[in-house]
């Protein structure tokens, strides 16, 4: 391998990787001979190569191969490269010290642009020599590794104004000091005000491990593809999707009421670059802390603090992020331990001066910095299989899809936040059945309470994801485009994927993008020292074993990029879904029009967002019990411009409540009943 301390330069549009020996530096300042070193792709196994060409997460776990599956990485996606509007995703990679199986997450902020500028692929590898050890390419891409005493004791956010000061302008990627401390479940983030977080199973105590308490980058971002970003085909189209738009004005966060969201002061919103539906809300707290805020990191808080209000858990979300800790594994710890912490009840106060002894003093019990799993094994925690799971917390699944996707992802639960709404119980049955086509799916496959067929689909969806996300684009996006109607499969993937990229054979965009997913699932489970869906709850074991099967088949680039027939021995009987339909009550009946005077009342109730385009409350009229499908027609009917936020060809775009219960397009509405319209979203 030759030799490279200087910038990539030209070689920065090849893709190649930059391993940087961490402990061959003697003394601060830029790279000795022989400490950065360049992986080019033809120095891969012949079977590594074809993944590696396709950039991003493929090109560095490839090199994790090549190298022995050792090291520290981060990647950015050929889409991030390119410039394309909302690509600004990096992925890291890095064996997790919560449970010692590797893990992947997205981080957002500038940071991966301005690294796109002369770097694919980076890979760290040893320790830093020193503490307070920085990492900084320049503003030409040079690597230098430089010391700023006192860095590890200072919070997350307060690296970057101190690094700033130093070193001048840039993006920094940090843990907190919570990681130096020892916390195994230590998360990082990058940018500010606020930042981005990521790094479940301990992302951040692996970056501290190797001695490093920041990495600044300081080169200026790759330039946007197309300027005028609103004429390309992909904002618009994300402009057109009321579920990304009802995020984006704040309608709900998961399954939290909207009203009680509107409560909190909001200061702003933010979103990666390029994006009209910026997700990324920013708070402040009452003590004045800026804030982001995610309702899976809240959600735990929410339940720890379940009778003082958000406002509280705004507060313990602050205290996480500047000790730099994963808030979901923190909160499930605290709210468990609480009744023998605090058992006459604790104030804000207490938790939060509890939470910085446990992570920085080594406070009892000593077990919690090393999570929830090792507080149940040593009895400090009753056992909750719904909340823990592949050695981190979660949070309590609402749904079997939830719940195979918490328990089989090879990636972990977390990548697959997406799959509920875009596939489970708020997907629409006949949506479902045209995205994945031509995946047979088994009858009671778009069934929520059903597991049939789940493992299938989470073996489908898991190869979108990972797909979107070695691109470098936002997977929610992608997910609410799909979810609403707006584009096909076909569609997104031509809109994402930058010009040249795809397999030689592949007849459509669609299968690019799955085969890419497919591969790079595939080359992070072969990391793996074992199967995280060998086991689980037993009602659930027969799809896992599905989804395991799957996997096993998907060997080679038919078998990942074709959904159909190349995989059905693999999936078991073929019989589809199709008869299902027929099994459900017709539509040509009295009540499928709204009837003036009609018997048969009908309230409904329009989400904020909604609201815009419908009256907050609407009276339907119908001669016969109507179905959900009927009464978003009638209401397209009596309102136009609600139209295309109601159906997109000709099937429902929000999710339906019927008296508080999330109902499917067929579901009867009896007369009197409430319908409430919801552009739900979870995971924003």
């Amino acid at each position: 391998m030759p030799t490279s301390s200087q910038p990539a330069g030209d070689r920065s549009r090849q893709a190649s990787i930059r391993v940087v020996d961490l402990a061959a530096w003697q003394r601060p300042g830029p790279a000795p001979e022989g400490a950065v070193l360049r992986v080019e792709v033809e120095d891969l196994a012949e079977d590594l190569r074809t993944p590696a060409r396709f950039g991003g997460a493929l090109l560095a776990l490839a090199g994790l191969h090549h190298l022995g599956r050792e090291g520290f990485a981060v990647a950015v996606g050929e889409s991030v490269v390119a410039g394309q509007a909302t690509a600004a995703r990096a992925t890291v990679i890095a064996r997790a010290p919560l449970h010692g199986r590797w893990s992947q997450g997205q981080f957002g902020s500038d940071w991966a642009r301005r690294f796109a500028r002369f770097d694919r692929v980076v890979i760290l590898r040893g320790r830093a020599p020193w503490p307070d050890a920085v990492l900084r390419q320049d503003e030409v891409g040079r690597i230098a590794l430089e010391a700023v005493p006192g860095l590890e004791a200072v919070t997350s956010a307060e690296r970057v104004p101190l690094l700033e000061q130093r070193f001048g302008p840039g993006e920094v990627l940090r843990p907190g000091p919570a990681a130096h401390a020892g916390v195994r479940f230590a998360n990082l983030s990058a940018g500010s005000d606020p930042p981005s977080f990521v790094g479940r199973g301990g992302l951040g105590a692996a970056l501290a491990d190797l001695g490093v308490s920041a990495w600044l980058v300081q080169a200026e971002p790759v330039s946007d593809h197309d300027p005028d970003a609103n004429e390309s085909s992909w904002v618009r189209a994300l402009m057109q999707s009321p579920r990304l738009l009802a995020r984006a004005a704040g309608e709900r966060l998961q399954e939290a009421p909207a009203a009680s969201w509107q409560a909190t002061q909001t200061e702003g919103k933010h979103g990666c670059r390029g994006c009209p539906t910026p997700c990324g809300f920013t708070f402040r707290t009452e003590k004045q802390a800026r804030t982001g805020a995610r309702f899976s990191a809240l959600e735990p808080l929410l339940r720890l603090v379940s009778d003082r209000g958000e406002g509280t858990a705004h507060e313990l979300l602050a205290a996480c992020n500047a000790l730099g800790i994963d808030a979901r594994e923190a909160g499930t710890a605290l709210a468990g331990l609480a009744p023998r912490l605090w058992p006459q009840g604790g104030s804000e106060q207490d938790w939060i001066e509890r939470l910085h002894a446990l992570c920085l003093e080594g406070a009892a019990p000593a077990a919690f910095r090393r999570g929830v799993a090792a507080l149940v094994e040593a009895g400090e925690l009753a056992p909750d299989t719904d909340q823990v799971s592949q050695g981190e917390a979660h949070r309590a699944p609402r749904s079997i899809a939830e719940r195979i996707a918490a328990y089989g992802g090879q990636r972990g639960a977390e990548p697959l936040r997406s799959y509920n709404f875009l596939l489970g119980d708020r997907a629409d049955p006949e949506r479902v059945r045209a995205l994945v086509a031509p995946l047979h799916l088994p009858v009671g496959s778009t069934d929520p309470d059903d597991p049939s067929g789940k493992g299938r689909l989470l073996w489908w969806h898991e190869n979108l994801v990972a797909g979107v996300d070695t691109l470098g684009i936002c997977a929610f996006s992608v997910a609410g485009v799909l979810a609403d109607g707006v584009l096909g499969l076909d569609e997104v993937a031509e809109a994402i994927l930058p010009p040249g990229l795809g397999f030689p054979d592949s007849r459509r965009p669609a299968e690019t993008l799955l085969a890419m997913g497919a591969h790079a699932v595939e080359w992070f489970q072969r990391l793996q020292p074992d199967d995280p869906a060998a086991s689980g709850p037993p009602d659930l074991l027969p799809a896992l074993e599905e989804y395991r099967s799957l996997r096993a088949a998907a060997r080679t680039v038919w078998g990942s990029a074709r959904l159909g027939a190349p995989l059905a021995p693999a999936m078991g009987s073929p019989s589809e879904d199709l008869d299902a339909a027929s099994e459900r009550p017709g539509l040509e009946w009295p009540g499928m029009r709204e009837t003036p005077g009609g018997s048969i009342e009908i309230r409904v109730q329009a989400g904020p967002t909604m609201a815009r385009r419908l009256p907050a409350e609407v009276w339907l009229s119908f001669a016969e019990p109507p179905t959900v499908l009927n009464v978003l027609r009638a209401l397209a009917q009596r309102h136009p411009r609600a139209a295309p936020w109601l159906l997109a060809g000709g099937r429902p775009v929000p999710a339906v409540s019927v008296q508080g219960r999330w109902v499917q397009a067929e579901h009867l509405v009896p007369a009197g009943a409430c319908v409430e319209l919801v552009l739900a979203l979870s995971g924003g």
